[in-house]
């Protein structure tokens, strides 16, 4: 009688277990901390990792003199990469507010590469801009297509 009282008592906690989570509404605390960004992009003729690290260079020294021109101070972060993308971190200190930025490059699923900016008022860590790389351009992080 003993081991019956167990199992049945064992089955009424897996049923409440079970039916727990359908009964709640599921949330996600990953998505109340994601920062709203805006991407824009413009496509590259470039497919060679050595001239895609000077595309992205040279438009990320553009940005840093304009800021420097307009009086505005840029801090410039950690390069990341990941193979099939790359990017770089930067905020501008506008009179309004900060701007986040991530630049970089980012394969296609079409075999091309585009170089990228995701802006944000919110800082931008490098889950969110992985997140948004394979989200737009299918990215997945393998270097075996860089020439």
């Amino acid at each position: 009688m003993k081991k019956f009282s167990l199992c049945i008592l064992a089955g009424l906690l897996a049923l409440v277990l079970f039916l727990n989570p359908i009964s709640v509404k599921a949330e996600n605390p990953a998505e109340e901390n994601t920062p709203t960004v805006s991407l824009t992009y413009t496509s590259l003729e470039e497919s060679e990792k050595w001239i895609l690290d000077e595309v992205l260079s040279d438009y990320v020294s553009e940005h840093v003199v304009d800021m420097e021109e307009a009086s505005v101070p840029c801090t410039i972060g950690e390069l990341i990469d990941r193979g099939t993308s790359s990017y770089l971190f930067y905020q501008d200190e506008q009179a309004d507010g900060t701007v986040y930025t991530a630049a970089g490059y980012a394969l296609t699923q079409d075999g091309s590469y585009v170089y990228f900016e995701l802006t944000s008022a919110s800082p931008l860590d490098t889950a969110t801009v992985d997140f948004e790389i394979a989200k737009n351009f299918g990215s997945n992080g393998d270097a075996s297509s860089l020439s």
